[in-house]
């Protein structure tokens, strides 16, 4: 999804993109609940949502850091554009978390192996 969107500026390796001289990194947002439809999730300035995986996963880009410098983790501000679509869609509230693609490739390999 990411190396077709992004071309050149992927890279496949490090699931990182280069864009504009910021490397954002490729990452999922697991939802804790199921959608029935499709539902429309607006990127923001710190997270680009890339596509929707199924009823319950986002594959996002996530900066390093805000634009005042801070560190973006993993986590609640990465979270944010996904849970807030999958809630107005629901009507209540839903439990996020998200990880670097790097981990979840390393994940996938560990359960490959055990």
């Amino acid at each position: 999804m990411a190396e077709r969107r992004y071309a050149h500026d992927f890279d496949r390796l490090s699931a990182r993109v280069s864009l504009d001289g910021v490397v954002w990194e490729l990452g999922a947002v697991f939802v804790g609940s199921k959608i029935d439809q499709p539902t429309e999730v607006s990127s923001s300035t710190n997270v680009i949502v890339v596509g929707i995986l199924g009823n319950d996963t986002a594959i996002v880009l996530k900066r390093p850091k805000t634009l005042s410098g801070a560190r973006i983790m993993w986590g609640n501000l990465t979270n944010a554009p996904v849970k807030k679509a999958w809630e107005r869609a629901l009507g209540r509230p839903v439990l996020c978390t998200s990880r670097s693609m790097a981990i979840v490739g390393k994940l996938i390999e560990l359960g490959r192996v055990l």
